[in-house]
């Protein structure tokens, strides 16, 4: 879903997104071919969501590859702390020379609206305001009253409800046990608009993004 509203957004803004290419967590191989892949597309700025334990090899295979060279942007989301990768590298002071100058921001989920109802067959008594639940500290066990539920906390919240729902319609059986293909083929068909905006899924089971929309800000070196 983040790929498609991010290509989507930047033709809006007249950013040309020139190439889209992903890596399984840990595999070098797909990183270095993903790397080339950059390169003989002629991408000088890469947007590059990545998890911290691929960090340190995506630097070293980009520097071996001549594409951390000056002229070349590297951009990671704030999630990502290029200090903590710098301090678990084997090499120190190759990783923190690969990884200086690289940016990071912020790319947020701009949810629609206010923190909306949700109902559902399994619902005894609906959530009306799940930050009201929140900051009362009534919702989750050991909250913190007044911790505000950020676009992470209603994501898993709307998580959590799609499956409730899904269950609902499937059933469980004598066990207590659910069927797994069928959950997942149910959950395909849920939709409702959750805290995180609408909640739905496409032909191949992505989250359809068309009710949401993703910033990118606070971009900084």
């Amino acid at each position: 879903g983040m790929e498609k509203d991010i290509i989507a957004s930047a033709s809006q803004v007249g950013v040309e997104v020139v190439l889209s290419a992903s890596f399984a967590l840990g595999d070098h191989t797909e990183i270095e071919i993903a790397v080339q892949r950059v390169k003989k597309a002629g991408a000088y700025v890469i947007l590059c969501p990545v998890f911290d334990s691929d960090l340190a090899a995506l630097a070293s295979i980009a520097d071996a590859a001549g594409v951390l060279n000056k002229g070349y942007a590297w951009v990671l989301l704030s999630s990502t702390n290029p200090a903590d990768v710098v301090a678990a590298s084997a090499d120190p002071a190759a990783s923190q020379r690969q990884l200086s100058g690289w940016f990071q921001a912020n790319l947020n989920l701009v949810a629609k609206g206010d923190v909306q109802q949700i109902s559902a067959s399994l619902a005894a008594e609906p959530v009306q305001n799940l930050n009201h639940s929140l900051l009362a500290g009534s919702l989750v066990p050991g909250w913190n009253a007044g911790q505000v539920c950020d676009q992470y906390c209603a994501t898993l919240y709307d998580a959590v409800w799609t499956a409730a729902i899904a269950i609902g319609r499937t059933g469980v059986g004598a066990d207590g046990s659910v069927d797994n293909a069928k959950l997942l083929s149910e959950i395909r068909h849920v939709s409702f608009n959750g805290a995180s905006g609408f909640v739905g899924f496409d032909a191949i089971g992505e989250r359809d993004v068309r009710a949401q929309a993703l910033q990118l800000s606070n971009l900084r070196p």
